[in-house]
């Protein structure tokens, strides 16, 4: 089955490790895993349905997760051109 990290974190689902929004192939058999439930269960992860074209489908993604909300962006984290850079030291 796909699945879809939507959560902030990265998730790893046995020896696959997905970052945040990326998309990947897993086992099956972890769907009916409590630890895989939950994620899907409070909204970090989702199984990614697949359009009647399936994989054949020209010039798209058939990733049909898309909440609509892109209010949260990049958080204003995208200057990293910061003038106290003392390398994350407090």
């Amino acid at each position: 089955m796909k699945v879809k990290n939507i959560g902030g974190k990265v998730i790893s689902i046995g020896t696959t490790a997905i970052l945040p929004d990326e998309t990947a192939q897993v086992n099956d058999s972890y769907a009916d895993n409590p630890a895989f439930t939950c994620l899907v269960k409070h909204g970090n992860l989702t199984i990614v349905k697949e359009t009647a074209g399936g994989k054949g489908k020209k010039g798209g993604k058939a990733d049909t997760t898309d909440k609509g909300d892109d209010s949260q962006g990049d958080g204003g984290k995208a200057d990293s051109g910061s003038k106290d850079n003392d390398g994350g030291q407090a």
